[in-house]
């Protein structure tokens, strides 16, 4: 293969000579067919009678410059009859490029429109820089494009690299980066605008956005299902990577870094998920297999208000790679933005210390069937698993999370999120390390379908949902265990005032717990509250208990059974001070009272149903026990016919 050095001394680059390649750069076009498994430098691509294919492209000739050598190999592709009906089968121009520095800016990838056309551009890693020009990218089409393959080579400064303006359906070859490394951008690194666009692939690379801008690494939206993200390095952008509108599914974000590299770039989140947005879909193409792990989320340059995932819709822009995050909370319905089927899992979450945000913050509603487990926290902890930044629906479809709680820092016991899982409903977890020591608050159920958790009988996540018992008692807002004016301090004006709530669909024979915060107050405080849950109309007390108050906060549980009263919705939590003196304030937060959906015998055995002999009795071996009118009868040979069928005991 013919060869021409490059400048052994190039010129620094400017925005005047984004084609200045003439004279002192060289490149080697070879026909290479569909590459489909990645470059092939070790030799010349041999045609179908054996004969080398490879053009020599002349330094002072009409296509002796880098731009005008992309132009004419993205446009070479021809169909070739008897090889296949798809675009991506037929044979198209590559380009090899020799070690050296290049540069280029703001080529149109444009040509065929049967098979349409197609990028090949390979280097040695390492070997090939090529500078772009500020205020330009090195591709940008507004074309339906084939596939793209580039592989190995360094691109330093300009907006980015790709920017697909496209906006139909581009559903056709993959478009792969491989090996790159992606320097001082100000926009975006690669990215698309189709509605259809799948089978992103981006592999080995390096992204390191220009210092204090606010660009994004990769934007890719439109329906990408079958996109890898994996090994890469994101190290300086405001996001590292955006997904969506739209993502479809089968998505795989798998081992890559996503650090900060420094604190004077802006930032946003790592990882911003837009949801699915066409109206009356319900959820159809919102993420469904989209798996996001073996990542390290990691802790350099760390802020405390840094987010690793941001789920929210976009905001106005002309374009994926320019439009910011809509702040206005979504929440959902028929046009509403959904994202479901997202897993997270086997990642290393690394704190600077502990942090304000939560580790998701999500502006929609619906995020349904996420998955969270087995993932590392060290360093510090988020707030919270995810923070909703409005009302949620508590319904089955929002409450169907599944989350694993790993210990933080491998220490038994350390719960890896501050505040808890999250301010809303989420659904059923597993916490086998017992990390969260209460963590039943976020197993928060829906009202109906077939969850067979939790059912919620009072909450008070936030001061104006406490209510108070007893006349003149203040609730002042006041910083929680995070930080946050979640809290409340508790004044009553004399002794037998403070919480109370009613617990108007509690069941008898269910069980149930009472969590709390508890905490001196700052001034005046009592030594010790009594919590009991009372019946005020039979004047039964479930459980009573007494907590000594302590200088910093401390969760509490107290499990209960509520046995048969009178009046069903007469039963009531109740929190006061038991000090004597004159000091009776104290302080509360992040408080629930929530029972099981099934019932739970207290004391006896007992069955879940009448005891009846067609219904649910006791059984042992092929011996029925039934109650019938007061009596007992037993039948030791089977299932009774009928209520008498059998010997009466009483």
């Amino acid at each position: 293969m013919p060869i021409l050095p490059p400048a052994t001394d190039p010129e620094p680059l400017r925005s005047d000579k984004a084609d200045a390649v003439i004279n002192r750069r060289s490149l080697v076009a070879g026909l290479t067919g569909a590459v489909a498994s990645g470059p092939v430098w070790a030799g010349v691509a041999q045609s179908t009678n054996g004969s080398p294919l490879a053009n020599k492209v002349e330094p002072s000739g009409p296509s002796g410059d880098l731009h005008r050598a992309i132009q004419k190999a993205a446009g070479s592709g021809r169909y070739v009859p008897g090889i296949g009906a798809s675009y991506w089968a037929h044979p198209q121009d590559g380009l090899y490029l020799q070690p050296g520095v290049y540069d280029a800016g703001d080529i149109p990838i444009t040509g065929n429109t049967s098979p349409f056309p197609a990028l090949s551009l390979w280097a040695i890693p390492g070997s090939v820089v090529i500078r772009i020009p500020d205020d330009n990218y090195l591709f940008q089409t507004s074309e339906r494009l084939n596939r793209v393959f580039v592989s190995g080579v360094t691109f330093v400064g300009g907006k980015g690299v790709l920017q697909h303006l496209f906006s139909g359906l581009n559903v056709n070859g993959r478009f792969v980066f491989e090996r790159c490394v992606f320097d001082n951008y100000t926009e975006c690194a690669i990215g698309n605008n189709a509605q259809d666009q799948p089978y992103l692939e981006v592999r080995g690379c390096t992204f390191m956005a220009a210092e204090k801008s606010s660009a994004i690494g990769i934007s890719w939206g439109g329906y990408a299902d079958g996109s890898i993200i994996e090994g890469n390095a994101f190290l300086r952008n405001r996001y590292h990577l955006k997904i969506g509108p739209n993502p479809s599914g089968s998505i795989h974000v798998l081992r890559n870094d996503f650090l900060f590299w420094d604190k004077t770039t802006p930032r946003g989140a790592a990882i911003w998920l837009v949801p699915e947005i066409t109206p009356g879909q319900f959820g159809s193409n919102s993420g469904w297999g989209t798996m996001i792990c073996g990542n390290k989320f990691g802790s350099e340059n760390m802020q405390p208000d840094d987010v690793r995932i941001l789920v929210a819709r976009e905001g106005p822009g002309d374009t994926r790679q320019t439009r910011a995050p809509n702040v206005r909370f979504d929440t959902g319905g028929g046009d509403g933005a959904f994202l479901s089927g997202i897993t997270i899992e086997n990642s290393r979450i690394s704190c600077s210390g502990d942090v304000r945000s939560p580790f998701i913050r999500s502006w929609i509603s619906e995020v349904r069937n996420l998955t969270y487990i087995n993932n590392c926290h060290d360093g510090g902890r988020h707030l919270y698993l995810c923070e909703f930044m409005g009302a949620r629906k508590i319904d089955y479809a929002n409450a169907n999370w599944t989350v694993r709680l790993e210990n933080a820092d491998s220490l038994l016991g350390s719960s890896p999120f501050l505040q808890g899982i999250s301010n809303a409903a989420i659904g059923p977890q597993s916490d086998p390390s017992a990390t969260q020591a209460i963590a039943e608050e976020t197993i928060l159920p829906g009202t109906g379908g077939d969850d067979t958790s939790f059912h919620l009988l009072a909450s008070a996540d936030r001061p104006e949902a406490f209510k108070t018992f007893g006349e003149g008692v203040s609730l002042t807002p006041v910083a929680d265990h995070a930080g946050h004016n979640r809290a409340v301090e508790v004044v009553p004006v004399r002794q037998g005032g403070g919480l109370a709530d009613t617990l108007r669909t509690a069941r008898a024979g269910h069980q149930g717990w009472l969590a709390v915060d508890l905490k001196r107050a700052s001034t005046k405080s009592a030594d010790a509250v009594e919590v009991r849950i009372f019946n005020y109309a039979a004047g039964i007390i479930a459980r009573r208990l007494r907590y000594v108050l302590p200088a910093e906060w401390r969760r509490v549980r107290i499990p209960f059974t509520l046995p048969a009263a009178a009046d069903s919705q007469a039963w009531q939590y109740v929190i006061v001070p038991v000090d004597p003196t004159e000091n009776h304030a104290f302080q509360a937060a992040r408080l629930y009272v929530y029972h099981g959906r099934e019932p739970q015998a207290d004391g006896h055995v007992s069955t879940l149903g009448d005891g009846k002999w067609n219904g649910a009795h006791l059984v042992l071996g092929t011996t029925h026990l039934w109650e019938e009118n007061g009596a007992l009868y037993l039948k030791a040979t089977g299932a009774p016919a009928h209520a008498t069928d059998g010997t009466q005991l009483g």
